[in-house]
């Protein structure tokens, strides 16, 4: 049975979720979490390949921009539309975490200043999307200018270098300044991946070989079991010291990141392909909930059954909020759909 690409990407949000709630589940379990395998197996590529379908998302929008050749003010007239959507939910449930979750903090307005410089107190995600997608509008901005008064069409493709040359801007002195203040040391380890969703969704709409698949499934299996999330992997000590062991590891990090990535990827366009409506129908369901499930199952890790008990409680808790106006808009930065004509 064939589908749109939206009800995929749809789908795959929504197995991207499940995986993020699992991790947490896990996280939750004990103090020794990180020594638990599967632990370990979902923090390897959960949070990248996120962000990569978050950027395969946004490569929709920014190349049928860029290919009808879009004035550059529409792209910053974006980041206008993408602070609405994902940094008021930010700061909405920050100050929810602020009452009902323990602080570091009694006081208010510390605690947002706390989230703005150490966004993992909070609904990082959010705001290094935020980031993610302010790069990227700047460089199709920047490329529309560069080209304007030209008779040459802009291809989409180019825009992915002049963006990863934000990359290592971000890398060196610039980014190290302001890490400090806005949380750009996960910016600068999550954006790559990010810029790579917007090129394979714009390269391989069609997605990758079967030979690929099983070549970066492959690699994951493998290498998965030597990814530790605060340690460096043993596998580093066997390399040659040409280059630091902090280079190595984060190459290895990557390595281990993209190939869980794309194998996710997938294996979940295998299960639309190949699976019943049904089962691909309540996936796209969850993927359009994926902000919802993310801010509410914190709220709910520990109850049974696992996982499952967390996702029905944010979807629950999610329809509640969504059925006023303003809490909608407050906590998943859209509107309330209106109530249909009897």
């Amino acid at each position: 049975m064939q589908y749109r690409r939206d009800i995929f990407l749809d789908f795959l949000k929504g197995m991207a979720i499940l995986t993020v709630a699992a991790g947490h589940t896990l996280q939750s379990v004990g103090p020794n979490f990180d020594e638990n395998l599967p632990f370990r197996v979902i923090y390897a590529f959960h949070m990248p390949m996120f962000i990569f379908v978050s950027g395969m998302v946004a490569a929709i929008t920014f190349s049928k921009r860029l290919t009808a050749g879009a004035n550059p003010s529409v792209f910053i007239d974006s980041l206008g539309r993408s602070a609405s959507r994902l940094l008021i939910p930010f700061f909405a449930w920050a100050v929810v975490s602020f009452y009902f979750q323990q602080t570091t903090t009694n006081d208010l307005g510390r605690w947002l200043l706390l989230v703005v410089s150490q966004p993992d107190n909070a609904l990082w995600f959010l705001w290094i999307l935020f980031q993610c997608h302010s790069v990227l509008a700047l460089a199709a901005a920047g490329l529309l200018a560069w080209h304007m008064g030209r008779s040459t069409k802009v291809s989409p493709l180019r825009l992915v270098p002049l963006a990863f040359g934000a990359v290592l801007l971000l890398s060196f002195w610039p980014g190290s300044k302001l890490s400090s203040i806005s949380g750009i040391y996960l910016t600068r380890l999550l954006l790559p991946y990010f810029l790579a969703g917007v090129l394979f969704a714009m390269w391989r709409p069609a997605g990758i070989s079967n030979a690929a698949r099983l070549l970066a499934f492959a690699l994951f299996v493998v290498l998965v079991p030597f990814w530790h999330r605060t340690e460096a992997s043993p596998l580093v000590g066997y390399l040659p010291q040409v280059l630091h062991p902090r280079v190595y590891n984060a190459a290895f990090h990557y390595l281990v990141g993209f190939a869980g990535t794309l194998a996710f990827v997938e294996m979940a366009r295998l299960i639309v392909q190949h699976a019943p409506a049904r089962i691909v129908s309540a996936g796209a369901f969850l993927g359009r909930r994926s902000l919802d499930i993310y801010a509410l199952h914190f709220y709910a890790l520990g109850w049974f059954p696992p996982v499952a008990a967390a996702v029905a409680f944010s979807i629950v808790g999610s329809a509640i909020l969504r059925t006023n106006p303003l809490t909608s808009r407050l906590f998943f930065g859209e509107w309330a759909a209106p109530p249909k004509a009897a």
